[in-house]
């Protein structure tokens, strides 16, 4: 009766009705198992009332003179979740630690401890979040969040800067959890990790095992490239260019990717593979399929591939390559440019060609390279005569 004369005066408003009502069945009945639950209920019911100190009271109470009821972790983590409730995150958080404390095989203490983590993440609390988060990996290894705290940890850790500390976690969660959905991306966060650590040639071997483990990834292109960027940091042109090479081979978009063919050809020249970088170079040429608007790249480039075919004794290939120069020659071509071609097509023993060229030079504007033009233009032998 008095339990149910409590709640009926606390509905009716009749508040200090209902607290001689629970105060009298505390009385006059210490043991009833019943107890515990009429201080739960007149928590939360004073909490509702908006009298948040005096719950708090009646809880601290409770704690001090029934310690050992079996209501009081419940009663604990209601009063952990109001005290959030009312901006006290602090005091929240010192709450949730108590309860660890006085609880630590409650069956809600691993999930509870990354709740704190993360409350104390959000409220500038790094170093007793990533504490928790280090305890919970240390006293739940098995459990089935942990591969996530792994994760989430690393995050925090990098947000921080502590970039090393985060790489290590990276790796053992990659070592321990290899069929876990996160680690694809985890293996590329720790591929970045090691670019800005300057661990270069550890982060594309990270790709390596990417491209193994993930194959069907869309990021295999992507990855391929930028192995061979991180090869390239590291010293490693030779091993740049075999993982370039295989990956034009076994990836169809990378084949079509120009800024893969640029490194490639580029890395081509760096060890010495000249005709190799003459043929990329040419077929990216012969393929693009916006021309006009890269007038002065190309004309730059078949100048160079003429000039390497010309070294290599490649007469027809370097001529060819000289007509395709200036056939793509911007507006603004430079005269000292036209004037090389014009050596070239002399060399090349082309006088038609060379002339040609000449006259281009002539024509350009410029009034040095005009005189220069007219020159050798009138100690040209004159044309035979077509019959």
């Amino acid at each position: 009766p008095l339990l149910r004369g409590a709640e009926n005066d606390w509905g009716r408003e009749r508040l200090e009705a209902a607290r001689r009502d629970w105060g009298d069945f505390r009385r006059a009945y210490p043991d009833d198992p019943r107890l515990g639950r009429s201080f739960l209920d007149q928590y939360k019911k004073s909490v509702e009332k908006g009298l948040t100190e005096e719950a708090f009271a009646l809880a601290e109470g409770f704690r001090a003179s029934r310690p050992d009821d079996p209501i009081q972790p419940d009663l604990m983590l209601e009063e952990a979740k109001d005290l959030f409730t009312i901006g006290r995150s602090t005091d929240g958080l010192a709450m949730w630690e108590r309860f660890r404390g006085a609880f630590p095989d409650d069956p809600r203490t691993p999930e509870l401890m990354l709740i704190q983590a993360r409350q104390e993440l959000k409220g500038g609390l790094n170093d007793a979040a990533l504490a928790h988060y280090q305890e919970f990996i240390g006293q739940y290894p098995g459990h089935a969040a942990a591969p996530d705290v792994y994760l989430e940890a690393a995050a925090a850790e990098t947000r921080l800067g502590r970039l090393e500390q985060a790489w290590d976690r990276l790796a053992r969660y990659s070592q321990l959890f290899p069929g876990h959905e996160g680690r694809p991306r985890a293996l590329l966060d720790q591929v970045e990790l090691g670019r800005q650590l300057g661990r270069n040639l550890e982060a594309a071997e990270l790709y390596k095992t990417f491209r193994r483990d993930y194959p069907r990834s869309p990021q295999v292109p992507a990855a391929y490239l930028d192995q061979a960027r991180l090869e390239i940091a590291g010293g490693r042109n030779l091993q740049a260019v075999e993982t370039l090479e295989e990956g034009l081979l076994t990836t169809p978009q990378l084949d079509e990717d120009p800024q893969a063919q640029a490194l490639l050809a580029d890395l081509y020249l760096e060890v010495g593979r000249v005709e190799d970088w003459a043929a990329i170079v040419e077929r990216n040429l012969n393929r693009d399929s916006n021309a006009a608007a890269r007038s002065a790249d190309r004309f730059l480039k078949y100048q160079q591939l003429a000039q390497v075919h010309q070294e290599l004794g490649q007469a027809a290939d370097a001529e060819r390559n000289y007509d395709s120069a200036l056939s793509n020659r911007p507006p603004d071509a430079s005269p000292e440019a036209l004037y090389a071609i014009a050596g070239a097509y002399k060399k090349l023993m082309r006088p038609d060609k060379y002339a040609d060229a000449l006259a281009l030079v002539r024509d350009s504007g410029d009034p040095f390279w005009r005189k220069v033009a007219e020159d050798e233009l009138a100690a040209l032998p004159p044309a035979a005569p077509q019959s």
